[in-house]
């Protein structure tokens, strides 16, 4: 039976306690359970990043060890851990988080994943602390068996429908949106958003906050405002031919709130884009809550 690849990701603070993970996970590697590989392993002169790609693209288990530190780093946030969550999503490889140091991290999309060591208690507080690697150790291996056996649990059948309503919906704005950039720009946002997505919305959900979004609110807005309503119910209309389900405020509200906190993660600080993009969703927000009262 061949050795699970097994992929480390974490932040460059966080290299002491992956390197104590390492040695803890040793035993997996001499009994031929994992192949491992981290950042450690690239050789000099390497392309890193290239690297690190090609390993994100082919681990079968791939552990996220979170931490502020991880959380804060827009390319582990926006770029592994999205590319890894995507490949989760078309059950390509398991992700599993592995909790360092406390942190706020019951948030899409990690939230729906089941962590290691434990879900309430990172590693850092276990004593001793070798006891919490220890766990993940253990926790790992079962993973293993499960993938040799072929066993992994696959996403919920609402999961399912939404991500199959998501690609519907994304041909949809590609096909009909005009002119062709902003149907690009707005089926590559809606790409990421689906990964952000809390687990339990749906595409009805979604559609009630375009309608709520696309009503005018006042004259004199700017531009970019009015345009951002026009798309919103661009949205909600392609949105209406792929469900009939009656779709809850509250819902959308916790969706929207879950991807301003992934477009306040995702950028470079100071960043144009960066900054319009939390801008606009910050605003719709709030006009969500409003609706409400």
């Amino acid at each position: 039976m061949a050795a699970a690849t097994v992929l480390l990701c974490y932040a460059r603070e966080d290299e002491g306690m992956a390197g104590k993970l390492k040695k803890h996970l040793s035993g997996l590697e001499h009994n031929g359970r994992i192949a491992l590989w981290d950042y450690g392993n690239i050789s000099p002169g390497s392309e890193w990043k290239q690297e690190i790609d090609k390993h994100l693209d082919e681990a079968q288990i791939i552990l996220l060890l979170i931490s502020a530190s991880f959380l804060g780093s827009h390319y582990c946030y926006s770029e592994q851990m999205q590319r890894a969550i995507e490949r989760h999503e078309r059950r390509e490889a398991r992700v599993i988080p592995v909790i360092l140091r406390p942190v706020l991290w019951e948030v899409p999309p990690l939230d729906k994943l089941q962590p290691l060591p434990d879900r309430q208690k990172p590693i850092i507080r276990w004593s001793p602390r070798d006891e919490g690697y220890r766990k993940v150790a253990v926790g790992l291996d079962t993973v293993v068996s499960q993938w040799h056996s072929h066993s992994l649990p696959g996403p919920t059948a609402e999961r399912k429908a939404l991500m199959a309503n998501f690609d519907q919906l994304i041909a949809a704005v590609k096909l009909h949106m005009q002119p062709e950039p902003r149907a690009l720009a707005t089926a590559n946002t809606l790409q990421q958003l689906s990964i952000f997505t809390p687990h339990d919305v749906t595409l009805a959900d979604l559609m009630v906050g375009w309608r709520t979004l696309a009503q005018p609110k006042q004259q004199g807005e700017e531009p970019a405002v009015s345009q951002r309503r026009v798309t919103c119910n661009e949205l909600a209309e392609m949105a209406s031919q792929f469900t009939t389900d009656q779709g809850s405020l509250a819902q959308a509200i916790k969706t929207w709130h879950a991807w301003l906190e992934f477009f306040k993660n995702r950028g470079a600080p100071g960043d144009p884009r960066q900054d319009a993009m939390v801008k606009t969703f910050a605003r719709e927000l709030t006009e969500l809550q409003e609706a409400t009262r």
